[in-house]
């Protein structure tokens, strides 16, 4: 005993009565000087001046429910969610489409709309203007892919103010085709679109770079180019897998008659082609489902959970922020509403939110607290107890 104080081994014992832990918790932990600080800083803090039983677990069970610490830090840990691939089609011509924006004026057009189809891996090229309009869109649509493939079964598309606009949607539902998007901001449910585009972006600069206006009359020969290559997912080039023979080669050019080229030969064949065709997709699914999900934790919540959220700071917004650049890095905690499906929770946000509140599981991250938030302690707390801050 010292001034009328406890102490043990040199530090000031504090009593279970009061709240005197709690208050010298938020001191330690959420003042200035120790500025939301880890566990071990925050426990070297406390250390420093006080002691009482359990309190290495106090004091993380407090660092981990802190909500301004879940709200801002980084999480240092692997992707969460397993690889859901999308389902393997059972016929030719279910779409998958995007966009590739912001390129030079060519002939009026800056933006190329890829429409891919998801089992032969065939793929067109629409050059389109720099506005347009769902109906426009529709329209396109129409004229270069229904005429040539019919309506499709299912669209799988991001989530584009033109595809998510009402006459798009209503559209695409009188005529029976199911429209899938993807989730926000999570790119990678549709992965072989942005391949694609990749790919095609890499061939116009290898042709265009130096004089990019004119890419619109290259085109059609990226096309030619992207259908005719040897693809290895599918193990044939996509125009194999659609019109069940090889594309073209120089071997047709000396007009060299080939065996077996009746009608019955070339549909038996055909068969044959999108039988392996979809065994051959089927291996590849697995092999990039098992190399990706080395690296992914498989993560699950129940509904009535709260979890925060990771939103894009210059793109997301719940609340109307001042400074994105210094905006929170998670939103909420917000209480799960349903789970859609293995990978992917509808959140129950703030009225005033306009943004889509279903989201992949690998933007969550479970709310820790069980208690309200306390506010944080002045420094009269330690004059009162009659302790230098260390």
């Amino acid at each position: 005993m010292r001034h009328g104080l406890l102490f043990f081994r040199h530090q000031l014992f504090l009593p279970v009565s009061g709240d005197f832990r709690q208050r010298i918790l938020n001191e330690m932990h959420e003042s200035f000087t120790p500025g939301h600080s880890g566990f071990k800083p925050t426990l070297a803090w406390v250390a420093a001046s006080f002691y009482w039983p359990g309190w290495t677990r106090d004091t993380r069970n407090f660092v981990q429910q802190c909500s301004t610490c879940q709200r801002n830090k980084y999480l240092p840990h692997n992707p969460q969610g397993l690889i859901q691939p999308l389902p393997i089609p059972a016929q030719v011509w279910e779409d998958s489409m995007n966009f590739i924006t912001h390129l030079p004026s060519s002939a009026g057009h800056t933006v190329i709309w890829v429409v891919c189809d998801c089992l032969t891996k065939y793929a067109h090229f629409v050059a389109l203007p720099t506005h347009f309009t769902a109906p426009t869109l529709a329209c396109r649509f129409s004229i270069e892919i229904c005429r040539l493939h019919g309506l499709p079964k299912t669209i799988v598309s991001d989530r584009d103010p033109l595809f998510v606009n009402t006459f798009w949607r209503t559209l695409f539902k009188a005529q029976g085709t199911a429209l899938k998007f993807s989730l926000s901001y999570h790119p990678q449910i549709d992965s072989q679109i942005k391949v694609l585009n990749r790919g095609l972006e890499t061939y116009l600069q290898c042709f265009a770079s130096d004089h990019s206006h004119p890419w619109y009359q290259h085109l059609h020969l990226v096309e030619l180019w992207y259908n005719t290559s040897y693809h290895s997912a599918i193990d044939i080039s996509p125009f194999h897998a659609l019109y069940g023979r090889p594309p073209p080669t120089t071997l047709d050019m000396l007009h060299i008659p080939r065996d077996g080229t009746t009608i019955s030969y070339l549909l038996r064949q055909h068969i044959v082609v999108l039988h392996s065709l979809k065994q051959n997709l089927r291996r590849t699914h697995q092999c990039m489902v098992d190399q990706a999900n080395q690296y992914h934790t498989d993560r699950s919540f129940n509904v009535s959970y709260w979890v925060w959220v990771r939103l894009q700071p210059y793109r997301q917004s719940v609340h109307r922020r001042s400074c994105p650049k210094l905006a929170s890095r998670y939103s909420g905690p917000n209480q799960i509403l349903r789970r859609i499906r293995n990978v992917a929770y509808e959140l129950q946000l703030p009225p005033t939110s306009k943004i889509h509140p279903i989201f992949h599981v690998c933007l969550y991250d479970l709310s820790k607290e069980n208690f309200p938030h306390s506010p944080q302690l002045s420094f009269q707390l330690l004059k009162t107890l009659n302790v230098t801050y260390p």
